[in-house]
């Protein structure tokens, strides 16, 4: 089931001839049509009379929710009144929200979880909004960023509302774009730091919390889809998908089998489906499936999908993901149930509470969490303390990439909002907010023009809400990670599961990706894309591979930067020109 939708907002109000010279060249009707916005839909869509209508998925936010079909007139005026902020606080889902005022201005708003793609682009007679940001900009020459590219390469971390796509803007989840008379502003109307504040549960009470409303966001997106295939690694996170979600759809699960141990996960995937009474799809990653010349994820906004890509993908459709409603993944689990393996909790509670006796629990679980002793656990907590306050820092990697391209954007500093934390902010908030903003990266995996919409259910509005919420030392209790989570569905997924800390991975098919195509991969280095934009370093292309492998960064690295240089050509319309 493909799907997709674009919004036109012309920059000043079109008179009625105007408009019907217009419709005459649509390829199709529009959803909702004004003088002042037009709304194209092959999502699901709530109208809001003659204000506007809601693209997408939406839900009550009362327990359980139910999918929304149609609101009733208070509702509306209570939305446009706030120009969308009600809509964010009284519902959830994956939603875009287009929405016209009395007086003929332009809300189009980005609901907080992200679910819903939204691209938006500045043009001389219109501003134009998509789910797909080819909808929004097209192939050539000139369609790299190539600022906003080495940007990326140096920290994904780093990019705001801008993408690598020259003159389209993503907008940012719980923004919202506002045209009035020919001016175009962006307006906050959720941002995660207002939900960090603890609830004051304990342990027990916030599992028991997690488990109720993560079961409902998870079960009630499933129920929105006659059939759902999951992507299941036998880890905690898409083990509470599938838990959520079996009794509300039919789902099918597909585990993808590395060429080493720590890619081979099927002792875990196998339990899970075991448990829970599922069928259980096992294939195995496929040198044959990769094109090192063709990009990989076009479709993003950022060459984000590296090359092992085109295997999953590979193996995803010939599993039938063509023939599903929807591809649910757990993706975003990590961050939103706070993976976190650092000191950080103790200086949470230490900032909370002061000295108590709890405090020392805090400190004996960390402990027990990463194997280091009370006084390193210690030392690294006074760091961390000692920290000095301002935006969030970037992870940085700045290998491969000219150095002269460098300073103006290390100096610039994270440009997400989100990462702009306020002055009281603990770290462990600070950690937990930069989880969120890197799970938002892995929401698009195929385009949504052509392709079953991909859920991420973990990252659903309320689920977030009430994780932010959590102190980060709650997280780490009984020396556990993720221990609120793992608690809130014990009884429910297999104990091999619930207890797993291992984490599993693509590294040993990417390191044969590397090893099979390293001349292939140098050669559309030098001399491509990247390097004639004077993007590369290209001294990094020359250093020597470590014989014994004992790192995998510098081959992670090279095929990074051929996932760029393939993402830029088909952009630039020249995909296959060595």
């Amino acid at each position: 089931m493909s799907g997709g939708y674009v919004i036109e907002a012309p920059r000043r109000v079109l008179d009625s001839a105007e408009r019907v010279r217009r419709d005459e060249i649509s390829v199709s009707q529009p959803v909702f049509a004004h003088a002042a916005l037009r709304v194209w839909s092959d999502e699901p869509v709530v109208h809001l009379g003659a204000h506007g209508c809601i693209i997408g998925h939406l839900f009550t936010r009362e327990l359980p929710s139910q999918p929304v079909r149609q609101l009733d007139a208070a509702v509306v005026m209570s939305i446009v009144a706030s120009e969308g902020q009600s809509l964010i606080s009284s519902h959830w889902g994956g939603y875009v929200l287009a929405l016209v005022t009395d007086d003929d201005r332009v809300i189009i708003m980005r609901d907080p979880s992200g679910l819903m793609p939204c691209y938006f682009r500045r043009e001389v007679r219109a501003v134009k909004f998509a789910s797909d940001i080819t909808d929004v900009a097209g192939r050539g020459e000139a369609s790299v960023d190539f600022m906003e590219l080495v940007r990326y390469l140096a920290s994904a971390d780093a990019p705001g509302s801008a993408t690598c796509v020259a003159g389209a803007e993503e907008l940012i989840p719980g923004r919202a774009v506002v045209l009035a008379r020919g001016t175009i502003d962006l307006k906050a109307l959720w941002s995660p730091w207002n939900h960090v504040a603890s609830k004051g549960l304990t342990a027990a009470e916030a599992a028991d919390e997690v488990r109720r409303v993560a079961l409902d966001c998870i079960g009630t997106w499933a129920s929105c889809f006659g059939s759902v295939l999951l992507g299941v690694s036998g880890g905690l996170d898409s083990s509470v998908v599938a838990a959520g979600s079996r009794d509300h759809t039919s789902l099918s699960c597909l585990t993808h089998v590395g060429p080493d141990g720590e890619g081979d996960e099927r002792r875990y995937a196998r339990a899970l489906a075991f448990h829970l009474g599922l069928a259980l799809g096992e294939a195995h990653y496929d040198l044959a499936d990769i094109d090192i010349a063709r990009a990989v994820a076009p479709h993003r906004p950022s060459p984000n999908a590296h090359h092992f890509r085109q295997a999953v993908e590979a193996m995803q459709w010939r599993a039938g993901a063509a023939d599903v409603d929807a591809i649910f993944s757990g993706n975003g689990g990590d961050g939103i149930f706070c993976g976190m393996r650092s000191a950080t909790p103790l200086v949470d509670r230490y900032l909370e509470e002061g000295i108590s006796r709890a405090l020392f629990e805090t400190l004996r679980d960390l402990s027990d969490l990463t194997g280091a002793d009370a006084w390193t656990v210690l030392r690294h907590a006074w760091q961390k303390y000692r920290a000095p306050e301002g935006p969030i820092s970037l992870r940085v990697n700045l290998a491969g990439l000219a150095p002269d391209r460098l300073a103006p954007i290390l100096a610039a500093g994270p440009r997400h909002p989100w990462l702009s934390p306020p002055p009281a902010a603990v770290p462990g908030k600070r950690a937990h907010v930069a989880f969120l903003v890197r799970s938002l990266r892995s929401l698009e995996l195929y385009p949504r023009r052509s392709s079953p919409p991909h859920i991420a259910p973990l990252l659903s509005q309320p689920l977030v809400e009430l994780c932010l919420s959590i102190p980060s030392w709650l997280w780490i209790s009984g020396g556990r990670d993720r221990s609120i989570a793992r608690a809130a569905f014990a009884d429910m997924l297999p104990d091999v599961v619930v207890r797993r800390v291992h984490k599993g991975g693509p590294s040993g098919f990417t390191r044969s990706i590397y090893e099979r195509w390293r001349a292939e991969a140098l050669e559309l280095l030098r001399g491509g894309s990247l390097d004639r934009a004077k993007v590369l370093d290209l001294s990094f292309l020359d250093e020597a591979d470590d014989p014994a492998w004992l790192s995998s960064e510098r081959p992670d690295r090279l095929l990074a930067l051929v996932a760029a240089e393939t993402w830029t050509r088909w952009w630039q319309g020249d995909e296959f020109t060595p």
